[in-house]
């Protein structure tokens, strides 16, 4: 903790004003580079395909931490959990604004929801157990995945 706030240039009191530990910054710093990434795609600054290749390649940059990061956070705290939330309601935000819905139809919204908790889920998988795997072909498997009707409004919209 003194190395991160005497690198940072405040005091320990200012971190902990912040944050509880560590992990809480750690799980912060990505958060905000994820936070970043689906601002782009709601911007249609970037496609879907993009912001996939853009987190998988900070998971890459950042395996360690990642993989800490999933395997040390449990139940409503986890990662997976926040991680998962926030990507449905960023998507949801992006189709509903993409599409001018005021509202997703329940079969869509019930596919973005699995869709969401299943990806996270393999994002963690891939961090563990699949860094064999190149990006690009992870890209593919997951858009290979995603259910037809769901497509439209990811990848082809």
């Amino acid at each position: 903790m003194q190395q991160i706030v005497s690198e940072s240039g405040f005091s320990l009191q200012t971190f902990y004003n912040h944050f509880q530990c560590k992990d809480d910054l750690v799980f912060w710093i990505h958060q905000h580079k994820v936070d970043s990434e689906l601002q782009k795609m709601e911007k249609g600054e970037c496609t879907f395909r993009q912001f996939i290749r853009k987190i998988l390649q900070f998971y890459s940059e950042n395996e360690k931490y990642m993989w800490n990061l999933f395997h040390h956070t449990r139940g409503q705290e986890s990662y997976y959990t926040s991680l998962s939330v926030k990507l449905y309601a960023s998507l949801k935000k992006y189709i509903l604004s993409r599409f001018h819905l005021s509202l997703l139809p329940e079969e869509i919204d019930f596919y973005l929801k699995i869709y969401c908790y299943a990806g996270t889920r393999m994002y963690i998988e891939w961090t563990s157990h699949m860094k064999h795997t190149p990006v690009e072909t992870y890209i593919e498997y997951a858009e290979g995945a995603m259910p037809e009707k769901l497509k439209p409004y990811l990848i082809n919209g």
